[in-house]
């Protein structure tokens, strides 16, 4: 490519050379457009690094997040979804006897149901009637006192002898059990038998055993309760 003026002459010190030689005319010219071409090339060289520059900035400005006071980033991104459900809860589904109930908010109780608690079908509910009757022999129930008498007499009578230490004192034999209990049984002179059964926090068991004159026995009992 020919440079736009042709370089025909060199001037220095007010004195022009003129180039009479052809090839060395034509060596300077080539020199000062290859000079041209570089300083050409490298100003473009510049542009295109700022412009590629300017890429890389404005794209880290468009992806960038930015710190708001008092809030840290997260690898957990919290949606819009998310943010729904926070702001319009889903109410609790109550199961059925076919389906299943569903999470969800509970319904809110009434005043007049403060005695009352959440049941599985969504429902604040009374509990049931929880007054039982006496057991029997073929229905279930609460045990009388009599029968928690009869009962502690029994355990009473049941216990280890194995774990036992008696003492005789006269007509009086003291049994001491390994659970606790106390048996103390007095022979009394009218040839009746006392044995007073005592537990600490338990009731106070008197046992009256009289050997009638007919050879029958006759055993009475009395508790004295815990006062």
């Amino acid at each position: 490519m020919a440079s736009e003026h042709k370089i025909d002459h060199i001037k220095k010190g007010g004195v022009v050379y003129p180039f009479v030689d052809q090839t060395a005319r034509d060596n300077i010219q080539s020199l000062a457009q290859r000079v041209a071409n570089y300083n050409t090339a490298q100003t473009q060289a510049v542009k295109d690094e700022e412009t590629r520059a300017k890429a890389k900035e404005q794209a880290l400005e468009d992806g960038k997040v930015t710190k708001v006071a008092g809030k840290g980033l997260s690898t957990n991104d919290f949606t819009d979804t998310y943010k729904d459900k926070l702001d319009n809860p889903a109410a609790m589904t109550g199961a059925t006897a076919a389906t299943d109930g569903k999470q969800g908010d509970v319904p809110a109780p009434l005043k007049a149901d403060r005695g009352k608690f959440l049941r599985g079908d969504g429902e604040w509910a009374t509990p049931q009637d929880t007054t039982y009757e006496k057991v029997t022999h073929s229905a279930d129930g609460l045990m009388s006192k009599e029968d928690k008498i009869k009962l502690d007499a029994m355990d009473a009578e049941a216990d280890d002898l194995s774990a036992c230490d008696t003492e005789f004192s006269g007509n009086v034999i003291t049994m001491t059990f390994g659970n606790g209990r106390t048996r103390e049984v007095t022979f009394n002179n009218d040839g009746t038998i006392t044995e007073v059964i005592t537990k600490a926090d338990t009731d106070t068991i008197t046992l009256n055993t009289t050997f009638n004159n007919d050879g029958s026995i006759t055993r009475t009992k009395t508790v004295t309760p815990l006062s």
